[in-house]
């Protein structure tokens, strides 16, 4: 239980928002669109839509425990809230992973983070594992 503890706390520590005045790749406008539609389903409180967002890997542990994606997640959204916001800092991406630098905003205040992602079937999704 302690790791699907650690699981939720890195997905939904995630990243993402802010444009850089650098020029972007088409890499970084995806994995930017990915963290802006989990801010909207963060917002939303739809787990759903977090989970549809997540990589098979994180769905796959989840799983492992005996339950759904949208019954872990769903309590946890709810408690970010309708303001819910992330900055990006940065991105890097090295191949098929990529991660994000930045501060979000929830109902407890600033918090800074890392979000990983991984790039399955051509979308960027939310991940725990670092590369």
């Amino acid at each position: 239980m302690k790791r699907l503890a650690l699981i939720l706390l890195v997905l939904l520590a995630g990243c993402g928002g802010q444009e850089p005045a650098a020029p972007m790749s088409a890499d970084e406008r995806a994995i930017r669109a990915t963290l802006t539609e989990y801010v909207e389903a963060v917002r939303a409180n739809d787990p759903a839509a977090v989970c549809r967002l997540t990589a098979r890997e994180v769905l796959s542990e989840i799983a492992g425990f005996g339950t759904t994606c949208e019954s872990v997640i769903g309590a946890e959204i709810a408690k970010r809230g309708p303001k819910f916001t992330l900055d990006t800092r940065a991105v890097a991406v090295q191949g098929d992973y990529a991660m994000t630098r930045g501060q979000a905003v929830d109902a407890d205040g600033p918090r800074s983070g890392d979000q990983p992602l991984v790039r399955e079937n051509g979308r960027w999704l939310l991940t725990t594992k670092a590369r």
